[in-house]
């Protein structure tokens, strides 16, 4: 009895975690079950299995990356629901060691399908709350090349409008924040600061990507950040 609860708590644990990503949990159950942390019913031996390894790294890394990638997380959030779903059902499924195939799949779609759903779900609203406050902007990494190439574009175009070039011109120092929307294209919205000669200052610049990836500098704001 205490291994079979023990098995459930293990399972509901993953299958929670799979409500936010969907891989990372049956990676962590696959390496567990490699190493010998966790044991398997029967039935499940694939999912430790080499093959399932390499697959599931890769599905990891390609779910973390996307998240850098808006349009791309935008689309896995349409699926992520009924695939985290499954997962938290196969991950709770496969670690109860319960004799009756019937009762075994029963508790791994209520406990695990249905922590993992429930959690999903609640996460998607909270992102559409978030959303929703922050005008359909979400946070972007700095480090992005499409961040680096907006921020470069709007101080070029700046320093153009103020008959800028050469040693007079405005320098890019550093970006400090960015968030991007997905519109028809993107939005960068991107705080930096730059230098000239011995003046440093801050400015919020957002720049405008259409479908043809061609930029263009919809503001610029000298002395802030509107990011939060």
């Amino acid at each position: 009895m205490t291994e079979l609860i023990i098995s459930l708590a293990v399972g509901i644990a993953l299958s929670a975690c799979s409500g936010f990503r969907v891989f990372v949990p049956m990676l962590v159950a696959n390496l567990a079950t490699r190493f010998h942390v966790l044991d398997l019913s029967n039935g499940f031996e694939w999912l430790s299995s080499p093959t399932a390894t390499y697959i599931l790294g890769a599905a990891t890394l390609a779910e973390i990356m996307a998240y850098y990638i808006p349009v791309v997380d935008n689309l896995l959030d349409t699926i992520t629901t009924p695939a985290s779903f499954v997962a938290g059902t196969i991950l709770t499924t496969s670690f109860l060691k319960i004799d009756s195939p019937e009762l075994q799949w029963t508790l791994g779609i209520l406990a695990g399908g249905g922590v993992a759903g429930t959690i999903q779900a609640g996460t998607g609203l909270l992102r559409l709350a978030s959303t929703k406050f922050t005008g359909g902007f979400g946070n972007a990494n700095v480090k992005d090349p499409e961040v680096i190439a907006a921020a470069k574009y709007a101080l070029e175009t700046k320093n153009t409008a103020l008959n800028r070039s050469g040693n007079r011109a405005f320098t890019l120092l550093e970006i400090q924040k960015a968030q991007v929307q997905v519109v028809a294209g993107l939005n960068y919205r991107v705080c930096i600061r730059v230098k000239l000669g011995s003046i440093l200052r801050i400015a919020d610049a957002l720049v405008y990507q259409n479908l043809q990836n061609e930029y263009s500098l919809t503001s610029w704001t000298w002395d802030k950040c509107s990011i939060k």
